[in-house]
């Protein structure tokens, strides 16, 4: 926790007038939703956005990489990597809990999480594969090795749409 004077106290101000603000990672996580079968899309929309406004986004990036066991921001470290895994396993059912707890790092659970439950069929993820679509296209004419780096993108896009269009009958 750290304890931040938001402005300095004068030999006229009393002590008592003196603004002071508490930056603490122990304050309550609300998500708001629980991790089902059914509802990745949303609920990491929802975990992402409130990783964000933590600033532990690097943890699931692994941008805040696991340091040597000898460097002295280790424990550091591991007491952050636990507290955005604890986010994670907080917000799950209880029969998600169990298949992703023992996972090392927040960075592994997310990645796991990702692994099992995306479909490649959410709208954001659908929007970025147009775009890249729609940029190769106006970079010019087409060529083999153009056309083989676009190959994964455009599978991606082919499955979000076919996703994206499957009507169910009631």
């Amino acid at each position: 926790m750290d304890i931040v004077p938001s402005s300095k106290t004068s030999d006229t101000t009393p002590p008592s007038s003196q603004i002071v603000t508490i930056h603490s990672d122990n304050t309550p996580f609300p998500t708001g939703i629980i991790l089902t079968k059914a509802n990745y899309a949303l609920w990491s929309q929802v975990m992402e956005m409130r990783i964000v406004a933590r600033e532990k986004l690097g943890y699931l990036t692994g941008d805040a990489p696991q340091p040597s066991k000898l460097s002295s921001t280790y424990n550091k470290w591991c007491i952050e990597n636990f507290r955005v895994k604890g986010w994670f396993i907080d917000s799950m059912s209880p029969d998600l809990m169990g298949r992703f707890i023992r996972l090392s790092t927040a960075k592994e659970l997310r990645d796991a999480v990702k692994k099992t439950y995306f479909d490649g069929g959410d709208e954001t993820s659908l929007f970025d594969l147009k775009k890249r679509a729609f940029t190769i296209k106006q970079n010019g004419p087409f060529s083999t090795n153009t056309t083989a780096s676009c190959r994964p993108s455009f599978r991606r896009l082919i499955t979000a749409l076919q996703i994206a269009c499957t009507v169910t009958p009631m």
